[in-house]
């Protein structure tokens, strides 16, 4: 029983440790803690990549980021920040239901984003021309087209987000072995 429990401590742990590197590695380098990114490969020039945050800030390195999922975005990495919160008070507790309740949250503020993301006025708009170029139909989780004279762009999930995820199936793990 001791055993089972130190493991499932020891998935929370690193679920905590993936889940805020997850959110704050954008602040120490904004590729590996984007949750979602766009570059932009034009014929003449230079690639130009844009990283959006946990937070719902969007920009390009070095310049002012513009909030771009609005209040969800806050909402939802407020959420997501709690959670690993409770993992931890789970751990000092030793009561399952905060882990568990700690992975709820993760994985709300993980819908949260994606819901938000498919939900920004700017991001259809790109699509919904990208599609009229192409006469191919794309999604804004990910996503390549060729635009000829405009250059290739490419859009997807982040480094950050997947951490993220996997920060909240480790926890998910962890609140299952602590018994």
């Amino acid at each position: 029983m001791g055993k089972k429990r130190s493991i499932g401590k020891f998935f929370l742990i690193i679920g905590v440790i993936l889940a805020y590197f997850s959110v704050f590695s954008y602040f120490l380098l904004d590729s590996i803690g984007a949750w979602w990114l766009r570059e932009v490969d034009p014929v003449l020039g230079t690639t130009q990549t844009s990283y959006l945050n946990a937070f719902g800030y969007f920009g390009v390195t070095g310049e002012e980021l513009e909030q771009v999922l609005g209040l969800l975005g806050i909402f939802g990495v407020i959420i997501f920040l709690i959670g690993p919160l409770l993992s931890i008070l789970s751990i000092s507790k030793g009561a399952k239901i905060y882990a568990y309740l700690g992975f709820f949250l993760m994985l709300s503020a993980l819908v949260i984003f994606l819901y938000g993301l498919v939900n920004v006025q700017d991001y259809q708009s790109m699509l919904e021309n990208i599609s009229f170029i192409t006469g191919d139909e794309y999604i804004i989780y990910f996503g390549t087209a060729d635009l000829v004279l405009l250059g290739i762009w490419t859009w997807m999930l982040g480094v950050g987000f997947y951490v993220a995820a996997a920060g909240t199936i480790v926890t998910l793990i962890g609140a299952i072995k602590l018994n």
